[in-house]
């Protein structure tokens, strides 16, 4: 074979290459989507507090912090069927809200503090969550992982495409 033969094919295979490559992160941008808005809408926990109409920082503060202590009040408290006795009322507190064009990001804490039985009687257990809100035109998503992207993180709400 000569060295033009080589060549031609070499260079080729090279531009064939990048254009598959290109395919690929096409598809992959297509699945990034696909992630972000789920097959599942609408889900909803039927918490007692109303989605956001926009996504504002206002609207998804307040929302989150409301949101959160139905979470709290639904998920951590009432673990085993019985309501625990609770000393003090989840109080949530929005500490960051990050935004981008189509979406933001809530960092909420929340304090609460419940009886507990002890071996010598009741104490009261003081708890703290920590979690952030992803929040966009069509999911809201929840983690209390902080290695977590909340983009990734649990389907809390999904708002079907009208």
């Amino acid at each position: 074979m000569n060295r033009r033969t080589l060549l031609t094919l070499l260079g080729t295979n090279v531009l064939l290459a990048g254009c598959i490559a290109r395919s690929n992160s096409v598809n992959e941008s297509a699945e990034a989507d696909t992630e972000s808005y789920p097959d599942e809408c609408p889900t909803s926990h039927d918490y007692n507090v109303p989605l956001p109409d926009n996504t504002t920082v206002s609207e998804a503060r307040s929302f989150v912090e409301n949101y959160e202590q139905e979470y709290i009040s639904d998920q951590l408290i009432d673990t085993d069927g019985e309501k625990k006795s609770l000393v003090t009322e989840p109080s949530s507190t929005v500490r960051e809200v990050n935004t981008t064009e189509d979406s933001l990001v809530v960092h909420v804490e929340t304090i609460w503090s419940i009886t507990i039985e002890m071996g010598d009687g009741e104490g009261v257990s003081d708890n703290r969550e920590s979690a952030r809100y992803y929040i966009d035109e069509r999911v809201i998503r929840r983690t209390d992982d902080p290695n977590e992207n909340p983009t990734d993180g649990d389907l809390m709400e999904c708002i079907p495409v009208e």
